[in-house]
């Protein structure tokens, strides 16, 4: 194999100059990226996505997110003590026992290609336009077969597409979207025998358990949350305006004081202050009342412009949606759009983690409900956006009039909606009676919202 590594510079604000040096296995992934054109997408691609319309300083590209992760990576696997020699021992990142198609990448490499892989998959507007994407996948057989075709013929990816589908799991989405790309460069040439079914291999090592390697996989997996959490969490609250932010160049000056309680330690004060900080940014900026309504407009006009595009383009060709995915994703991008004054009625549910409770509300807040509850209100006056998060600690819906909405019909509209939102309550509560108490709870603030909107 090529033995080359690949050294990466990147000047982020506050950090400076950031270097991370590819060992050779993520070397050859970045040059397979790069040569088809990954890399100068992730460049140009808003990591905030829609929400750099909502918040116009947020303008970090997806490919500085990326860096600070292979920043930290890169920081971490070279630590030394003069005494004790690595510090990292145990954290698998030097070591190479990890077998995937007779190949044996260290803990670092894997890391580090998990953090290009992964955001390759990404598409201009992300989870917004990633969304859109999905719904008509589930919704269009053709589409749907497409894109199904176009992935690796393991039996398990294919599970896992139909799985996401059924769930409507926009944030797993972008993995079959990476799948899918890579796919399409089996004519690469790379001195690594059956390069991409490699690549399929080290993602195929993040999504599916690891009998073999079920302790290495848990600590790689937890190593790579921990990192992506501190980049993003970094960045967002650098580049948006919420009055606290989060310090990483002190981490990066101290790691050694930091490796235990961040990257050894499953449950300690500072990994619970960073989950507070991450609430607290989805509470006031991902799951804002502005970021959903942005999520909304962007969504419909996403699937409007595929159905189009669907005939003209071709997407039903596996080749031809490729290209549009990858070459025309300008037509992605997300666009401003001027609210005015209008009124946007805004309700966040904050869901302990309980499962039953967790399962309840994607059950009676899902996409399909959305359309029901839009198509009741009609379309020419407003949109309704319900938004998951990531980690389903947040649920929001979002009721968005348009600047040019007849007061008639937006008291008829809301009076509908308020009566939708109490069916919402009984109709969870009725689920699963032994939390009803709980879910009365969670309904006083959407409650309290709803009142100070109206």
């Amino acid at each position: 194999m090529n033995k080359e590594t690949i050294t990466l510079e990147y000047h982020v604000p506050q950090l400076g100059k950031v270097a991370a040096r590819l060992y050779p296995f993520a070397a050859e992934s970045y040059r397979l990226l790069d040569h088809y054109g990954h890399i100068d997408r992730m460049r140009e691609i808003d990591q905030l996505g829609v929400i750099r319309n909502v918040y116009e300083g947020a303008h970090h590209s997806r490919w500085e997110y990326v860096m600070v992760q292979l920043g930290l990576i890169h920081h971490l696997s070279t630590l030394k003590d003069v005494n004790t020699g690595n510090i990292t021992r145990g954290m698998g990142l030097t070591s190479n026992n990890i077998e995937i198609l007779d190949q044996k990448p260290s803990g670092a490499e894997i890391l580090q290609i998990w953090a290009l892989l992964f955001n390759a998959g990404h598409l201009p507007g992300t989870f917004a336009t990633e969304r859109a994407l999905l719904r008509l996948c589930k919704e269009d057989t053709d589409l749907r077969r497409t894109v199904n075709n176009g992935l690796p013929q393991q039996p398990l990816i294919r599970d896992y597409f139909k799985n996401i589908l059924e769930e409507a799991d926009i944030y797993s989405f972008p993995k079959i979207l990476t799948y899918f790309h890579i796919e399409r460069y089996r004519r690469y040439q790379s001195n690594i025998p059956k390069f991409v079914d490699f690549l399929h291999g080290i993602i195929n090592f993040y999504i599916f358990e690891s009998e073999e390697h079920e302790e290495k996989q848990n600590n790689l997996k937890n190593l790579f949350r921990r990192i992506r959490q501190m980049s993003y969490l970094f960045l967002d609250s650098q580049y948006t305006p919420v009055p606290l932010d989060f310090n990483l160049s002190t981490i990066f000056l101290n790691l050694p004081d930091y490796l235990t309680v961040l990257f050894k330690e499953r449950d300690s004060s500072i990994i619970r202050t960073l989950d507070s900080f991450e609430s607290f940014l989805s509470i006031n900026m991902y799951h804002s009342a502005d970021s959903v309504r942005a999520v909304g407009a962007h969504v419909k006009r996403i699937e409007q412009m595929i159905n189009k595009h669907k005939e003209e383009k071709e997407l039903t060709k596996i080749t031809r949606l490729h290209k549009y995915l990858m070459e025309d994703y300008g037509k992605l991008q997300p666009e401003h759009k001027d609210w005015g004054g209008a009124l946007n009625i805004h309700a966040l549910f904050e869901i302990p983690p309980f499962p039953p409770l967790i399962s309840a509300y994607k059950k009676h807040i899902s996409y399909g409900i959305e359309e029901n509850w839009n198509n009741k209100y009609g379309t020419g006056s407003c949109q309704l956006t319900f938004q998951p998060g990531p980690t389903s600690e947040h649920m929001a819906i979002t009721l968005s009039f348009f600047p040019k909405s007849q007061i008639q019909a937006n008291v008829r509209i809301i009076g509908n909606f308020l009566k939708d939102m109490i069916n919402l309550n009984n109709n969870i509560k009725f689920g699963i009676k032994e939390y009803s108490f709980i879910i009365d709870d969670m309904f006083i603030r959407p409650y309290q919202d709803l009142s100070l909107s109206i």
